[in-house]
């Protein structure tokens, strides 16, 4: 925390701070030493937005589900995923069939294969592809265990598995289809899908491989979920305006969810509620600027709010956060703290007095709508930060203020090149 403060007052942005990104262990929430909490309460003194990285939250979707149904593995990275990574060489891609997943839904199908494909389709303002790396693949493997086929005839790609790491965002979105996609191979089958048991005498063994086809129906289990919902959280989270709502409807999805897989439902609403921070009075006002959200929806929480007096005075910590139900309606989470998000941002609420369709007019809105629709909800950046310390923490010089120079020109060559592999840089 006080390096944290220390480098805001060395940059003199400390006043200009409006929102804490950071990600959901103890160490940064706790309700009285967190990190987060000291920075307010003993830093800022004011009132500012607790935003939770969505990435960590779309991890523990994934997490959370599959520790519910699996046995429990305590290992830093995925037993059974380095099962596969280990046998990859030696299963047959190519002749292998394919094994892609169940939805009898039509009308699902064709929401999920829409959703995927314009993930695929999206492009940056320079008009380059914007997914890449690992989200790219995880989309695309994703369309193909959906339909079975990529788009115009395009060939499905395998490659192995790159990380198993617990730490590495999306490896159980990518691991558990491609373990899935080739549960078939006979080597699979062997090596992670089959039991050894002894069908001898304790003095004369005789072992023999039995199907483990209940580990199998698990991670189709699993697998099933991980598309409809885990994937799709995870390569949506950085759409901060759109957050509140996606939390909403996630919850309500999953309520129906139940009908198909009720341990699975159950375990990622459990997850959800604890982490209800875009549905907390504060940042809920940011679904106001949502291109999800329809005007009726909007127009009932600006009344909502206009209903409600503001408090004299601001509490200080961890933002209250509402009950959630099948039943909850996005302007349910208003209360009188919902004022702090415009005092933070200090800015009017005159515009909630206007006709919704009216809004797009309002110079506040405008304003307020630069800054909410470009608002970090990842800490992707903060991540690779440390990745870069840990490089180049004993390299070159040991004086602090050099060091922090050293990372400063490290991100600036990266940025001017398309990559950090080796045949990117010519050395000659």
């Amino acid at each position: 925390m006080e390096a944290v403060a220390g480098h805001l007052e060395d940059w003199g942005c400390g006043g200009r701070v409006i929102g804490m990104c950071y990600d959901t262990t103890a160490s940064n929430t706790g309700v009285d030493k967190g990190s987060a909490v000291l920075l307010q309460q003993e830093y800022f003194l004011r009132p500012i937005l607790y935003i939770e990285c969505r990435h960590h939250v779309g991890e523990l979707l994934g997490k959370r589900p599959w520790e519910a149904i699996m046995k429990y593995d305590n290992g830093p990275e995925f037993s059974i995923y380095n099962k596969l990574r280990d046998i990859w060489p030696d299963i047959d891609i190519e002749n292998t069939e394919i094994t892609i997943l169940d939805i009898p839904d039509d009308d699902e199908k064709k929401k999920l294969l829409d959703f995927f494909d314009e993930i695929l389709d999206k492009k940056d303002e320079n008009n380059e592809i914007f997914v890449r790396g690992d989200y790219r693949e995880v989309a695309l493997i994703s369309r193909f265990m959906i339909a079975g086929e990529l788009r115009g005839g395009e060939k499905m790609k395998w490659s192995p598995p790159s990380s198993t790491s617990k730490a590495r965002f999306l490896a159980q979105g990518l691991c558990s289809q491609k373990l899935l996609a080739f549960s078939k191979s006979q080597i699979v089958k062997e090596k992670i899908f089959s039991n050894r048991v002894n069908v001898g005498t304790e003095k004369k063994k005789k072992w023999i491989l039995v199907e483990d086809t209940e580990l199998l129906a698990r991670l189709k289990r699993y697998t099933n979920y991980a598309v409809r919902f885990y994937v799709q959280y995870f390569l949506t989270a950085s759409m901060g305006i759109e957050a509140a709502v996606t939390d909403l409807k996630l919850f309500k999805d999953l309520e129906s969810y139940k009908l198909v897989d009720e341990v699975l439902a159950k375990e990622a609403q459990k997850t959800l509620l604890r982490h209800r921070a875009y549905l907390a009075p504060q940042m809920v006002m940011i679904a106001l600027w949502s291109e999800k959200l329809d005007e009726d929806s909007k127009s009932r929480m600006a009344s909502r709010l206009l209903s409600i007096p503001r408090k004299a005075d601001y509490k200080f910590g961890l933002p209250s956060v509402p009950n959630i139900t099948s039943a909850t309606q996005i302007w349910d989470c208003i209360t009188a703290e919902s004022w702090e998000f415009f005092d933070i941002l200090k800015q009017p609420a005159t515009f909630l007095a206007k006709p919704v369709n009216d809004w797009e007019e309002d110079d506040v809105f405008i304003k307020i709508g630069r800054v909410v629709r470009t608002m970090k909800v990842v800490n992707d950046c903060a991540e690779r930060g440390i990745a870069l310390a840990k490089d180049y923490a004993r390299c070159l010089t040991t004086d602090g203020e050099q060091r922090r120079m050293l990372y400063q020109v490290v991100e600036a060559a990266r940025r001017k090149r398309s990559g950090c592999n080796k045949r990117d840089v010519n050395l000659d």
